[in-house]
């Protein structure tokens, strides 16, 4: 299924009674354009070829996860280095979100038949905490820039549970329901961060050159992990119980099959 995102952002928008600024709806509308990488048949059909084996299935919510925690870390550090109430109480809201969104994820692996035990690695640990604390950045900036990677996970999402509904597996559907709640959660960053990215345009034109890039740049993104993904199929042996070696480093874990009933 393929969406018309551009359409679907100014309607949620609407529901919101949020009036959008010319300027927002120029942009948005010129880089939400046809060949946006999350929205294309590729992405789709990858997406559906990942959620097509287990394995991959496991190893693509272990992923998100991971991602999930580190932006949380990420949005909660900027409401503290920058931002001020309500916008702040927002971003923190956000960050909670994120971290119960990662628990989640975590908590499906179980739902493909694997589990994953973490185990505690100081130095990846470190690593990860140094990667958060360096990443500082003008608090517009970001929230254009969150506010591009909130649409693409709205998007990926749907995605997501279109595929879903038609699995067979009654595990792997039982996940539906969580996809469900995260989604709604999704379509909340979405609007909270364009509500005050459209209000930041009104007062000050120069910040639509830095939204144009930064949906620009979240779009280049997803390209290089369409092939990243597309890598990873290539690579992995879908009949194996084994992670792949570097993702099991960068993951500090491991992974144990377990009985499906």
């Amino acid at each position: 299924m393929i969406f018309d995102i551009k359409k679907d952002l100014f309607t949620l928008f609407q529901k919101q009674n949020i009036v959008l600024s010319l300027s927002y709806r120029q942009i948005m509308g010129e880089q939400l354009a046809e060949g946006l990488a999350y929205t294309t048949p590729l992405m789709v059909g990858l997406i559906d070829t990942l959620l097509s084996n287990l394995n991959m299935m496991a190893y693509n919510l272990l992923q998100n996860s991971i991602d999930e925690a580190k932006g949380a870390a990420r949005v909660h550090l900027i409401a503290e280095r920058h931002a001020t109430d309500p916008l702040k109480k927002e971003m923190f809201r956000h960050a909670g979100d994120e971290m119960r969104h990662s628990r989640l994820f975590a908590k499906m692996i179980a739902n493909t038949g694997y589990e994953y035990e973490e185990v505690p690695d100081t130095k990846e640990i470190e690593r990860a905490t140094n990667a958060v604390l360096e990443f500082d950045d003008d608090l517009y900036a970001f929230i254009c820039r969150v506010h591009s990677i909130e649409i693409r996970s709205w998007v990926m999402l749907r995605h997501y549970l279109y595929i879903l509904g038609k699995y067979p597996n009654e595990n792997v559907r039982a996940m539906i329901p969580i996809f469900e709640e995260i989604l709604d959660d999704e379509i909340r960053h979405v609007v909270y961060t364009g509500k005050w990215v459209n209000k930041w345009l009104e007062e000050n034109g120069s910040l639509a050159s830095t939204l144009s890039e930064c949906v620009a740049h979240t779009n280049r993104e997803t390209w290089h992990d369409v092939s990243s993904m597309a890598n990873y199929m290539v690579t992995a042996d879908r009949n194996s119980d084994e992670v792949p070696k570097d993702f099991a480093r960068l993951t500090a874990g491991r992974w144990e099959r377990t009985e499906q009933t």
